[in-house]
């Protein structure tokens, strides 16, 4: 696939693109969409990319592609109705049509943002799609829901990555490391918590706290007394797993 990938963006493939459009959304809700839309790029053979708009943040501010170069800039009239905000709306709910005048026979759309879509990922073949062209060079997905636990109760695809010697259980972390590794930034910001992540000694006790997609519109301020049950809950965690090995307790708070 890396090879394919590299050939279609060098030209010496016809082109055959599958690009992700980031949500407006979280970066977890992200990155599980991202995640799903690569096996559909993996499937259908298309070399796979992603790309930011507005205020999001692009993927490769924290990450590098150790395998192919996912990074990638369109003009915004190709995707404007795949925003997440569109004609004004944040989650806007009617029909999202495209703005531009080019020929559809180049272009094809996919939006997933909110949308079940499950039985096509559990039951489908992801090239016979019948909402997409699937012989369009441009296909523009987006989604914000992870599907890939699905692909393996495929008919189509489960034998497809039984073949490729994937599990399901570790199915989407074979996509993140293949597609993704932590940049220098991020690994410099990360060193401190390492010795801790590592030490065997110590009881890890993680503690995710969502405040909710409400950070994207609103200015009002978030205050961790807010969240107290939450740490609350973590010292009862502490006090009911602590064995006496354990040389030292470590919250990580995300």
């Amino acid at each position: 696939y890396a090879v394919m990938h590299a050939e279609i963006l060098s030209g010496a493939r016809p082109k055959r693109f599958a690009i992700a459009v980031l949500p407006e959304a979280g970066h977890m809700d992200q990155l599980t969409g991202v995640l799903t839309l690569f096996y559909y790029s993996l499937f259908t053979r298309r070399a796979f990319q992603i790309i930011s708009y507005g205020v999001l943040p692009d993927f490769s501010m924290g990450y590098d592609a150790p395998f192919i170069n996912w990074n990638a800039s369109y003009p915004d009239n190709l995707f404007e109705h795949m925003k997440f905000t569109f004609k004004g709306v944040r989650g806007f709910p009617g029909e999202r049509r495209p703005i531009f005048n080019h020929s559809l026979q180049a272009f094809t759309y996919w939006y997933l943002v909110n949308d079940g879509a499950s039985d096509s990922f559990a039951r489908s073949d992801l090239r016979r799609i019948s909402s997409l062209n699937d012989s369009a060079p441009y296909a523009f997905l987006s989604s914000n829901r992870g599907r890939t636990f699905l692909l393996f109760s495929n008919p189509v695809h489960g034998p497809e990555l039984r073949r490729l010697g994937l599990r399901a259980e570790s199915l989407a972390r074979c996509a993140f490391q293949f597609l993704f590794t932590p940049n220098a930034g991020t690994r410099q910001k990360a060193e401190r918590f390492l010795p801790a992540i590592a030490d065997p000694t110590a009881l890890r006790i993680g503690i995710h706290i969502r405040v909710g997609d409400e950070v994207f519109t609103t200015k009002d301020d978030f205050h961790v007394k807010d969240y107290a049950h939450f740490f609350d809950c973590a010292a009862q965690i502490e006090q009911d797993r602590r064995k006496p090995w354990h040389t030292r307790e470590v919250w990580f708070l995300a």
